[in-house]
């Protein structure tokens, strides 16, 4: 190993004792250097390296010295050594610089700072270089770590304050100073009390520090104040940092301004209670006051009533005016029940043109039966809206607490039913809840529950009455008749069911099941009827309106290859007049189809005389009552004639129901009548006995009637 060379600007100039000494004394110093230093010649062969830097190399000195940096280091680091030892020597300048380092001994990769000297001869010629270098890659990294703590701290969107244990703040970050409106250098220095708003107590400001000082942390919502004055709410997290002997050295708060949050939700809040046409309570709303009423009813031994409001015949608005026309009238309706009522009572909008009024602290049942009537005559006065006068009425049922029920889903269902009694009886009055009327729901809740059952357990069949050409004597139709066998009760006939069947809208299942029944039936008896013999099929108005029945009914009849000549459907003349515009639709995409349409019990409805020339009928059914009446009423015989002669100057059929004595059949031909059914042609039967009955009159030409 070769003696250390001289250090560069330095001349040994020892003393006699210590001469032998100084060459050892700089190489134990050089060699205890935690920093590696070497030497290179000109040519950049290493003539020299200390223990730390023999330790990076992973090499003795023996066989370092004479490699050069290709030798030791990847291509690029060596060439980027290569040229900063190149410019050192050249120049003659020493070079400091941050550069990347690589050991060779573990290949890994460093940031150090390193200085460079030129090394002269005696004459002054650079004949090489010395270097050494300090590896400060943690400094490195503490430093970009601080850097980045406070670019985070600036960059992100939560507001930081930093205090000191005397409250005084020492950090701010740009969020801070954009929520607040005070810039850092304002509230340096200052406490958090600049932000106060004096919404809070100092009982609230007690707890916190208490939960604060005991768990090193709270968090929650605080209202305050910002630079201009304005309010605002911050969602605050604030936690206590302790210094190496766990006393408190700072008190950090992160927080959020949540105002616009905060409106949001009590917007959704008051939407998610409140209708949003009339800005009236919705049924959720009613319902938690109406159960706090009840609360505070059972404790004052008060009584509280809820009065169920429908406006009779508002569709008709909806249908002449527009549904906008129709709104404004629900506003104003709205209006007037709110203005009808005390402070303390509630109204509320459930839907549609559905309202309830909530009155609590009653003393007596007879005190809402007043306010019930005060509504009606409100809304009994005309509204008068973008130039038209509507007046209606309404439609109230009364309920109270504790009278009718202790259970307010139970109430609202009571007030309910009144209401509905009030327009079954001719709308436009206030009925107060009656205990019939709640058995008759239970009953009607019965049947519909029985009639689900008998829908899927098949209980539902049909029978068979045929109609008879007046003047061949000839099947002119076959009317199938709806029947349920029920397993308690036995036979049901329709008159006690098909209404319940309506109002729980079952009616919609029950006639899909009839006409495949009825149409397979028709199949059935393809051999023995002509093919202009239809099957009649009996049609409710929630049918007609069913936008998925013309679909319905067309795969019905394909899957049983019925052409749609053998197929009749009846209507009654209230389910035309109420869904007229609806029916003329489907019915001419029914006589596209070839089926036929007869209007059912003619004369005792409406006797709307428009149905015969605006819908495309093929006959008219003159209800029983007519044909029961021809022998005792001159006028029933009058009326039957010229329902017979007005139809067929329309090009209709006539059909007389519930022909039951053979000597009307000369009366009703004699008047014009075409077809008749009823017990003096024939009963209504079941299928085989149907099929029986046609052979019969197969082997014998059938008398004329």
């Amino acid at each position: 190993m070769s003696s250390l060379p001289e250090t560069p600007g330095i001349q040994a100039k020892a003393s006699p004792v210590a001469h032998g000494r100084q060459p050892d004394l700089f190489k134990s110093i050089v060699e205890s250097l935690a920093v590696p230093l070497y030497r290179v010649d000109r040519s950049g062969a290493l003539t020299y390296a200390n223990a730390r830097m023999l330790e990076l190399l992973g090499r003795p000195l023996h066989e370092a010295i004479g490699l050069r940096a290709s030798e030791l280091y990847p291509a690029a680091l060596a060439l980027a050594y290569t040229e900063d030892d190149q410019q050192v020597m050249d120049s003659g300048l020493p070079l400091s610089r941050l550069q990347d380092y690589r050991e060779p001994a573990t290949g890994t990769f460093r940031q150090v700072w390193v200085s460079k000297s030129p090394v002269r001869d005696q004459q002054g010629h650079v004949v090489g270089l010395q270097g050494l270098f300090d590896d400060i890659s943690e400094h490195l990294q503490s430093l970009h770590a601080f850097q980045l703590a406070n670019r985070v701290l600036d960059s992100t969107q939560q507001a930081l304050m930093i205090t000191d244990t005397e409250g005084r703040i020492v950090r701010v970050n740009a969020a801070f100073e954009s929520i607040t409106g005070w810039s850092a250098p304002e509230v340096l220095g200052k406490t958090p009390q600049l932000l106060s708003s004096g919404q809070h107590s100092r009982e609230f400001y007690q707890r916190m520090w208490e939960a604060l000082l005991a768990q090193g942390h709270w968090e929650g919502e605080l209202l305050n104040r910002r630079r201009d004055g304005s309010l605002f709410t911050e969602h605050i997290s604030i936690s206590c940092l302790r210094d190496d002997s766990d006393h408190p050295s700072h008190y950090v708060a992160l927080f959020s301004d949540i105002s616009d949050r905060k409106a949001a939700q009590e917007e959704i809040q008051h939407l998610a209670q409140h209708d949003a046409l009339t800005g009236l309570p919705n049924r959720l709303l009613l319902t938690d006051r109406l159960q706090q009423a009840i609360s505070q009813a059972e404790r004052s031994g008060q009584r509280v009533a809820l009065l169920f409001m429908d406006l009779d015949r508002f569709k008709e608005v909806n249908d002449v005016h527009g549904h906008q026309m129709g709104d404004l009238l629900l506003k104003q309706a709205a209006e007037r029940i709110r203005h009808t009522l005390r402070g303390s009572d509630t109204v509320a909008r459930l839907g549609g043109d559905e309202f309830v009024a909530l009155l609590p602290d009653l003393h007596s049942p007879e005190e809402a039966l007043v306010v019930g009537e005060n509504l009606r005559q409100a809304l009994y006065q005309p509204f008068e809206i973008g130039g038209h006068s509507l007046q209606l009425s309404a439609s109230i049922g009364i309920a109270s607490f504790p009278d009718d029920s202790a259970d307010a889903d139970d109430l609202m269902r009571c007030a309910d039913l009144a209401m509905y009694e009030a327009k079954a009886a001719g709308r436009n009055r206030v009925q107060y809840f009656r205990e019939e009327l709640d058995v008759r729901a239970r009953s009607a809740a019965q049947m519909e529950s029985e009639l689900r059952r008998a829908l899927h357990e098949r209980e539902l069949f049909l029978e068979f009455q045929p109609q008879i050409d007046l003047a061949t004597g000839a099947v002119a139709s076959i009317e199938a008749l709806v029947r349920w066998q029920h397993p308690r009760q036995g036979r049901v006939e329709p008159l006690t069911f098909i209404r319940h069947a309506e109002e729980s809208r079952l009616i919609r299942p029950i006639g899909e099941q009839i006409l495949d029944l009825a149409c397979s039936a028709r199949a059935k008896l393809r051999r023995q009827l002509p093919e202009n013999v239809p099957i009649a099929i009996n049609l409710s108005a929630r049918q007609l309106s069913d936008p998925r029945f013309l679909d319905a009914f067309q795969e019905t009849i394909e899957r049983h290859a019925l052409p749609g000549t053998q197929v009749e459907l009846e209507l009654t003349e209230s389910a035309l007049i109420e869904e007229m515009d609806a029916a003329r639709n489907v019915l001419q995409r029914l006589r596209l189809l070839g089926v036929k349409v007869a209007v059912d019990d003619f004369g005792t409805g409406y006797s709307n005389l428009a149905l015969l020339h605006r819908l495309p009928l093929s006959r008219i059914k003159i209800d029983r009552s007519f044909v029961m009446d021809l022998d005792s009423r001159r006028s029933a015989l009058a009326i039957f004639r010229a329902i017979c002669a007005m139809a067929h100057s329309l090009g209709l059929h006539v059909v007389a129901e519930g022909v039951e004595q053979v000597e009307q059949l000369e009366v009703i031909r004699s008047l014009g009548c075409d077809a008749a059914q009823g017990y003096a042609l024939a009963r209504p039967m079941d299928l085989p006995a149907l099929q029986r009955w046609l052979k019969k009159r197969a082997r014998s030409a059938p008398p004329k009637p």
